[in-house]
């Protein structure tokens, strides 16, 4: 559906919800008001004719024989006995009946004044004042349907330039409408969605860019060396096995850490009580006297052990590598975090460049690489894995004078 067809829907429905509301309302108060006009014109009438009764009370008591009296605006008052009785009256007429006392005796006062002289004025006020309803709804519904055409105005453009939008033009924005409202808050939101959007399709063309280069040198490798072999006949030295098997391990490795890192992206969906002294423990035991352990505590966190295990090898495989020649590490609480240091005695890390360390392939140029014998993938994976779990690394300077990272991890709740 089209957006122009979207908004002449809306602008029908706005307009037909305008011009009920208008109407229940407005007939309500018509209602309301004819009520009491007409209760006021009759009671205007009721003083009218009890008036025209006093006047003939008073001449019947001045000893004035009067049997009926009648005025221009036609009110008529009827002298009557007692026990005679009224006349017949129409639905609409005004009938008061008085009872008076003319020298000792009692006489009854009969006034009438006809429906005709006050409710003719009355019906052509009434079909005036709903003539005059349905105009104002029929009116209500042509500038409610207006303004939403004005109002929709700035989505149209914003529609029509969302349709000029391809998949390739994430870097395009959308008009503001500069009308500070709901319409400029939604605008708004679109345009930092499409902000994101723009960001990972090119943290994506990059990181895929990255990988097939760190694939391209394994698969060179072995490429040559297969080419080598069709040339000797198939004759292997053992020099050719040894390069062969790097390129296959590097191979591996690269494999290994793309999978884990299309599945740290989201916050693991099994997880259990892991306690990290018993994982930092562990790695130390298979790293030997390179590592020291400064202080250990229990620190139980919730998270999937696999990727919690790799998070601390990576660290300290990172320390080793790109270090000097020891590498500390420690674990304990501090407040509702585990709290996870990693120290190396290395050249450090250079400050401009520890927001950018942890992102994929990242790529040193100071002293301290990250090491033409890793993936380029250890310190994205420390990162996303720390993310994954509801934490967070950062790179500081290092008490041992190279570099320091900390991991800190959500406590698990009891």
């Amino acid at each position: 559906m089209s957006a122009e067809r979207l908004a002449r829907g809306l602008r029908v429905r706005v307009a037909l919800t305008v011009m009920v509301m208008t109407a229940v309302i407005f007939s309500a108060l018509g209602v309301a008001g004819f009520t009491l006009l007409r209760s006021s014109a009759r009671g205007a009438v009721e003083t009218r004719v009890n008036n025209v009764m006093s006047l003939v009370a008073s001449e019947l008591a001045t000893g004035r024989a009067i049997t009926s009296l009648s005025t221009p605006d036609g009110v008529t008052v009827w002298v009557v006995g007692p026990h005679q009785p009224a006349r017949a009256a129409n639905k609409d007429d005004v009938v008061v009946l008085r009872r008076v006392k003319v020298a000792k005796s009692s006489l009854v006062l009969e006034g009438r004044a006809p429906g005709t002289s006050w409710t003719n004025d009355l019906e052509a006020l009434h079909a005036a004042l709903w003539f005059a309803v349905a105009l104002v709804v029929v009116l209500s519904g042509f500038v409610g349907g207006y303004a939403v055409h004005r109002s929709l105005r700035a989505v149209r453009a914003v529609a029509a330039q969302a349709r000029q939008m391809g998949s390739r033009e994430l870097d395009q924005r959308l008009p503001d409408p500069d009308t500070g409202d709901e319409l400029a808050d939604v605008v708004s939101t679109l345009n930092e969605m499409l902000a994101r959007l723009e960001s990972a399709r090119n943290a994506q063309l990059r990181f895929t860019s990255d990988a097939a280069h760190e694939l391209r040198s394994p698969l060179m490798v072995l490429r040559g060396e297969i080419d080598l072999l069709e040339r000797n006949g198939g004759q292997v030295e053992a020099h050719d096995v040894d390069r062969m098997s790097r390129a296959v391990t590097r191979l591996g490795e690269l494999t290994s850490d793309l999978a884990l890192l299309a599945t740290v992206d989201e916050r693991p969906a099994q997880t259990e009580h892991v306690d990290l002294a018993d994982l930092v423990i562990q790695a130390v035991d298979v790293r030997g006297t390179q590592v020291r352990t400064r202080a250990v505590t229990s620190v139980v966190v919730l998270g999937e052990p696999a990727q919690l295990v790799r998070l601390v090898s990576n660290l300290l495989d990172n320390a080793l590598v790109h270090g000097g020649s020891m590498a500390e590490i420690s674990v304990e609480r501090d407040g509702n975090d585990a709290r996870l240091v990693v120290d190396d005695d290395g050249p450090g890390v250079p400050e401009s460049q520890r927001t950018v360390l942890f992102e994929r392939f990242f790529r040193s140029d100071s002293a301290r690489p990250q090491g033409s014998n890793g993936t380029g993938l250890g310190l994205a994976i420390v990162a996303e894995v720390a993310a994954a779990h509801g934490g967070t690394v950062l790179c500081s300077d290092s008490p041992l004078g190279g570099a320091r990272f900390v991991v800190s991890l959500p406590v698990a709740p009891n």
